[in-house]
This record gives structure tokens, C-alpha cells and sequence, in this order.
């Protein structure tokens, strides 16, 4: 066997496809995205929101709602309540981000814990990418287009922001709106 093949056999299952595709975007997207959390000091959002989401996937698991739906509300809510700690006490925001991730967090652990279930719903935690549907890479590719879309439609504002708030207020962005909500206009 030559090595090219020996690179190229996985390619032939279709699982393997759809696993790289998957990561593929995913990488591209959030590639792009870390550069501004890093340069506004939010690098650690990205690893809160992705523990926060776990008690809104298992609640939709329970209502059999998709588990998008459940991680895009509960990671809305984990952004409001870092906000709201921060914003209503003197807890520093790396702080606020700690406290709301890590709680989000357990009470998906303790809901894992008390919900039935035919489906081993420690794959919500780990993931499973072999296992990824083409349902879930079409998601997968919709949701990476349209955040990419925005990061590339917004990024002159969202490198202003980063490196000067202050002159993005002067020009009409509202840098203390955007703090709070995570989006600049």
C-alpha cells in the first residue's frame, strides 16, 4: 500500500466525510471568531458558553426539541448572566464568567443525572463526530455560513471595537451595549 492511499482510504466511508467536514468548518469558523475574544479579553467565553449550553441540549432532549434550539437559548442565557454579575457586583468578569459556566454547568450534570434515558446522554458531553448524520452536517454547515457571514460583514467593526472602544463610540458603534450583549452596531 503506498502511503497516499493509506491517507486517502478513510475518505472512502462516508462517516469519515461527514466527521471531517464537520470539523473543517467548525475550525474555520471559530479560527476566525477567536481572534476577536482574544483581542477584547473574552477568551475564555468561548469554553464558558460550550459548558453553559449542556442544560438547555438536555432539556430539549427531554421535550424532544432539537438540541440546537436548547444550546442556542441556554448560551444566551450564560452570556445575560455573565453581563448581570458582572454588571451588578464587583466580581471582576473573568470571575463572572467562572462562576456562571462552571453553575450552567453542574445543573446539566445534575440534570443528566435525574433524566431517563434510552440514549447515553454523556455523548451531549463528549460528543460523538463519527457519529455525525447529514442532517447534523447541513446544520453544521448553515450555522458556520451564516456566523462566518457576520464575522466577515462586521470584522471592521469588531476590530475597531477590540482595539479602541472608545473611538468606536465616536463613530457612532455602541461599544457599552456591545460589552454587555456581545454584539457591536
Amino acid at each position: 500500500m503506498n502511503p497516499v492511499d493509506f491517507f486517502l482510504e478513510p475518505l472512502s466511508y462516508d462517516f469519515m466525510v461527514r466527521a471531517l467536514a464537520t470539523v473543517l468548518v467548525a475550525s474555520i469558523v471559530c479560527a476566525v471568531l477567536s481572534c476577536w475574544l482574544v483581542l477584547v479579553g473574552w477568551s475564555l467565553m468561548g469554553d464558558a458558553v460550550s459548558h453553559a449550553v449542556l442544560p438547555g441540549v438536555v432539556l430539549a432532549y427531554v421535550v424532544g426539541a432539537p438540541f440546537a434550539l436548547g444550546a442556542v437559548v441556554f448560551g444566551f442565557l450564560a452570556v445575560a448572566l455573565i453581563g448581570a454579575v458582572r454588571d451588578t457586583s464587583r466580581v471582576k468578569e473573568d470571575a463572572a464568567i467562572g462562576i456562571v459556566f462552571t453553575s450552567l454547568f453542574a445543573l446539566g450534570l445534575v440534570l443528566i443525572s435525574v433524566t431517563p434515558s434510552q440514549t447515553d446522554l454523556n455523548h451531549i458531553i463528549f460528543g460523538n463526530l463519527l457519529g455525525v448524520s447529514w442532517a447534523d452536517l447541513t446544520q453544521v454547515l448553515i450555522l458556520g455560513a451564516v456566523t462566518f457571514g457576520i464575522l466577515i460583514a462586521k470584522r471592521r467593526d469588531f476590530t475597531l471595537y477590540a482595539f479602541d472602544p472608545t473611538h468606536a463610540h465616536a463613530i457612532g458603534l455602541n461599544p457599552g451595549y456591545s460589552e454587555r450583549h456581545c454584539w457591536v452596531y
